[in-house]
């Protein structure tokens, strides 16, 4: 009971909001990191499906399951984040919600362009059901022609290629003896719906994707470019693993997703509009399919993953056998995506001469890059022969400012009493950011990327929360929160104080209001031990 108590005030009193950004206006007569916007829709081929870690992928899993980003499965590493703008610098995973927005979607058809589309989680005895916002809503808060870019792709799951494959994969051998045809029945049903609808639904598919490439212009108006990026032929034919797949049933996938990106493009020729572009990438993932023998770009059928948003149902194995990461790209593959549309980027901004601005990767900056990591592995291993007990230490990666090289946290033990401390890279060199955080079990608490840290203290329900703000390799600290609230007995008054200072009540929870976010990030989600083998896996990093 007691350790229940001090669990709900943890949640009570280790929560803060960020300040509010002001509300810029854009425009475009100049380019640069204020005006330039993208936003990335679609479905899961845009949202990074398979690769993780995914948005607030490190929450509680109550948490995890009610949370948008987490239940569409938008990757951090996606190829849209990834992408650049000139005038912005960095990737635009760098500048979400400001010059990027994401709303691509796993599972998402072209309907759930302008409806809402239900994520069900259904894990460790929790079931909740939760609508995704309509796609086509991320452009309210713009005037027309305000987005530069939208990136998408759309349509695969009105098809239903990916039903199709996980039908071929749950069907039995039996079934497939039986029915050797069922693989091509199913997909020519598909092209009927494609091409005619069905008296269900006779809207075909067709129409609907083109129905949405017009909604998307309507919404972000005729000056955006509006890029439509295809799909990779999916298994590669020649291959040795063929428990899932004959190559006549590979290679009739791929003929299949070849025929679908040819449509996709002829949907795009047929709008005449010379600010719609289709992006194929066919010819980029030729021979590094599923199973190839030369390297695969693409995940081959996966079973069942912690992240899943179903685990395994004995009732209905062919819903939930097979992992929705399955038949998606790989790190490789995000690659892949992120290059051939960033080709076809730079030649729309060199066209409309937007390139004069340089923001190329330069010589130093890819330097800089791969020197934070061996910078770090330095420091880790000189500290792990200057610490008494290397074996209860460890350390972790975490992204607090908003720069591609991420900031270290130390674990001086693994006991209550424990301290961390938090480090960034600046010039080849390991500066503290803030250190002798004791009292934490060695663990930090942050709101990724908003350059925000708090450490908190609880002991017998007696809590200190102080929070710190980091700026250009600096760190200050902005508050000091305490309250023994939960450890004061019915009857007396509890003792609040802000920086050491006692305080009502009211003044203490308006303070807490000021500070209050709910996204927040623990250190502890990626701690690894202090050995030699963790630390140079940041090699790999």
């Amino acid at each position: 009971m007691k350790r229940m108590i001090e669990i709900v005030s943890v949640l009570l009193i280790i929560s803060f909001v960020l300040t509010q950004l002001p509300i810029t206006s854009f425009g475009k007569s100049a380019i640069s990191s204020e005006n330039r916007i993208m936003v990335s829709m679609g479905d899961s081929y845009s949202s990074g499906e398979g690769v993780e870690p995914f948005y607030y992928q490190g929450e509680s899993e109550l948490k995890r399951s009610t949370n948008p980003d987490f239940l569409a499965h938008r990757s951090e590493s996606s190829w849209p984040g990834q992408l650049k703008l000139n005038g912005v610098s960095n990737a635009m995973k760098n500048h979400r919600n400001n010059n990027w927005y994401f709303v691509a979607a796993s599972g998402a058809e072209t309907k759930d362009f302008q409806g809402s589309q239900m994520k069900d989680y259904s894990r460790n005895d929790i079931g909740i059901c939760v609508d995704l916002e309509p796609q086509l809503k991320v452009f309210e808060q713009f005037e027309k022609n305000e987005v530069d870019f939208v990136t998408m792709t759309i349509g695969g799951n009105d098809v239903g290629f990916s039903k199709i494959i996980a039908n071929a994969v749950t069907s039995s051998k039996n079934h497939k003896f039986i029915n050797p045809c069922s693989l091509s029945d199913q997909l020519n049903d598909a092209w009927k719906k494609y091409y005619n609808g069905t008296k269900k639904d006779p809207v075909c598919t067709k129409d609907k994707i083109q129905q949405a490439y017009k909604d998307v212009r309507g919404s972000a108006g005729d000056e955006t470019s509006i890029i439509v990026a295809g799909y990779p032929k999916l298994i590669e034919v020649k291959h040795d693993f063929q428990i899932y797949f004959s190559e006549y049933e590979a290679e009739l996938i791929d003929k299949n997703v070849s025929k679908f990106n040819k449509e996709l493009e002829g949907i795009v020729n047929s709008l005449n509009d010379e600010n719609f572009y289709f992006v194929s990438v066919e010819e980029a993932f030729d021979g590094h399919g599923a199973y190839s023998k030369n390297g695969s770009y693409i995940n081959g059928i996966m079973k069942n993953k912690k992240y899943d948003l179903k685990e395994i149902d004995i009732h209905d194995l062919s819903n939930t056998l097979v992992s929705a990461y399955s038949m998606h790209p790989n790190e490789k593959g995000i690659e892949v995506y992120r290059t051939c549309v960033q080709d076809k980027i730079d030649e729309i901004e060199k066209a409309k001469g937007q390139a004069l601005v340089e923001t190329t990767t330069t010589k130093a900056d890819i330097k800089e890059e791969v020197d934070w990591r061996q910078v770090y592995i330095d420091y880790l291993k000189k500290y792990m022969n200057e610490v008494d007990n290397p074996d209860v230490c460890g350390f972790s990666l975490v992204y607090i400012d908003n720069d591609d090289t991420p900031e270290l946290v130390t674990r001086d033990g693994d006991a209550h009493y424990s301290a961390a401390s938090v480090y960034t890279c600046v010039d080849s060199k390991v500066i503290e950011l803030v250190g002798d955080l004791g009292g934490t079990f060695g663990s930090i608490e942050y709101v990724e990327r908003e350059s925000l840290i708090y450490s908190t203290v609880m002991y017998q329900g007696r809590g200190t929360t102080t929070i710190y703000s980091v700026d250009a390799g600096a760190c200050k600290k902005l508050i000091s929160l305490y309250s023994n609230e939960v450890a004061t007995p019915e009857g007396m008054e509890p003792e609040y104080m802000i920086n050491d200072k006692i305080v009502s009540k009211s003044e203490y929870y308006n303070a807490w209001d000021k500070y209050k976010d709910n996204n927040l990030s623990y250190s502890s989600d990626g701690d690894m031990a202090l050995s030699l083998d963790a630390i140079e896996s940041i090699n790999s990093y």
